[in-house]
């Protein structure tokens, strides 16, 4: 269970956490690309300012991991004693496979660690509740099921719902003989109903019992999984890497899939926290980059900065002028170089007709462009704010992660299973690093 020592039931420490949340929702509840839209620079408490605006860099990095220093306004001092108070780190586990994959796999470094972190403990987890199958959900091109077969002998299906990945595994498949017997391979995209359908597959494969895996339960995968397994009664544990907690399905009122946990539901509904709980707060509860903030450089913090700052000036101009900013490609964040010469916001209004466009204008209209220098010139001088926010968000970022985690493990803990989190893999290489394990009675 991921919460600290010094709480004696998981419903007093979320009360705390809730407090906390609802106190200084103004640090996470915005999306970073509104802070002026949303006037979240005037949130700031004022005594914070003149101590935020003198940071060093050393100063500014060791925020983002708890420490402020003695010179700091008492208040300020109270808010990293509140999260050095609720945010627990668990420790990683050790094990790790040292397996082999093909130089031709495609597969990056990070996605290697994360399959060879995770097999070690499904191989542990299977031994405690005597499962001999494996079933593995979004099983893509099938590197888990080739490890888990070629160290440990397991037999898997590997569910994949995408027709490409499909048949991508099936034609690596081949490739290996001694294995077509325990691998196999279905296509299927998992839903809620998928119950009939999964049984109806497994029947053709005698086991003694199974457990459900799955290396990336993205968004409402990782709860739809966790119901199935509940259904499933020839599967006795689960294994599951949660991400992507802010694709959750969204409705009219909040979230298909968050919370719930009958606990969560109950606490949150009496505190009114969850109307803070919406999108940038799952966001940010599934960004690990404490680490990396924490070694970052003053040229680094300052092309954060801008990038930042720049594309927040430009969606304020666009929704005072009534338009909608649409993104033209995934990494526009990454800004042109500026040549020595040029200022760097002017090589952004430069580029900005490559990377962004505006529903209901032009973006290169000089008259908008103008508009978003007269924001700029308003509002540089707040640049050193962004990263301080930046930095507050680091630091809470474990506290936002365990909500979702906690929630997931109150849901199966409700029906009687054991549940628990696991840190599998190094933060610094893969922000994906937690695992919820279970295992039936």
């Amino acid at each position: 269970m991921a919460v600290p020592g010094r709480y004696d039931t998981v419903e007093k420490y979320l009360e705390e956490v809730f407090d906390f949340l609802k106190t200084y929702q103004w640090v996470f509840s915005s999306p970073n690309t509104y802070v002026l839209v949303n006037k979240v620079f005037d949130q700031f408490p004022s005594e914070w300012l003149p101590f935020l605006s003198d940071l060093s860099n050393d100063e500014l990095n060791e925020l983002s991991v708890g420490v402020v220093s003695v010179h700091a306004p008492p208040s300020l001092q109270s808010f990293f004693q509140k999260i050095n108070k609720l945010r627990f780190t668990l420790p990683k586990k050790i094990s790790c496979e040292d397996f082999k994959f093909p130089n031709n796999s495609g597969l990056s470094n990070k996605k290697q660690h994360e399959i060879q972190s995770l097999a070690p403990l499904i191989h542990e987890t299977c031994g405690r509740s005597d499962c001999d199958f494996i079933v593995d959900v979004g099983t893509g091109l099938g590197y888990l099921p080739r490890l888990l077969y070629d160290k440990y002998k397991y037999r898997v299906l590997g569910i994949e719902g995408c027709p490409q990945k499909f048949n991508l595994a099936k034609t690596k498949q081949k490739k290996y003989s001694d294995s077509d017997a325990a691998i196999n391979y279905v296509e299927h995209f998992v839903t809620n109903e998928s119950e009939h359908h999964i049984r109806q597959i497994t029947k053709a494969f005698p086991m003694k019992h199974a457990c459900i895996t799955g290396l990336h339960a993205c968004a409402d995968l990782s709860v739809i999984i966790l119901e199935l397994f509940t259904k499933l009664e020839f599967c006795k544990s689960l294994v599951i890497m949660p991400c992507c907690y802010h694709r959750l399905k969204q409705t009219e009122d909040g979230f298909e899939n968050f919370p719930v946990s009958n606990l969560l539901k109950e606490l949150t509904t009496k505190s009114g926290v969850l109307r803070f709980l919406k999108t940038p707060f799952l966001r940010l509860a599934c960004q690990g980059f404490v680490g990396g903030f924490g070694n970052m450089t003053p040229e680094e913090h300052l092309a954060r900065t801008n990038s930042c700052l720049f594309r927040a000036v430009l969606e304020d101009v666009a929704q005072s002028e009534n338009y909608q900013v649409r993104r033209l490609k995934r990494k526009s964040g990454k800004l042109k170089q500026a040549d020595g010469h040029t200022e760097p916001f002017e090589t952004y209004l430069a580029t900005l007709k490559h990377t962004h466009a505006l529903i209901g204008g032009e973006i290169t209209d000089h008259q908008f462009l103008d508009k978003m220098r007269e924001k700029w010139t308003q509002h540089k001088r707040d640049a050193h704010l962004v990263e301080a926010l930046a930095a507050f968000q680091a630091a809470m970022q474990s506290i936002c992660e365990n909500v979702v985690l906690l929630d997931r493990v109150m849901f199966l803990k409700e029906r009687g299973i054991e549940c628990f989190v696991v840190k599998v893999t190094d933060q610094g290489i893969s922000p994906r690093c937690h695992a919820l394990v279970a295992v039936k009675p």
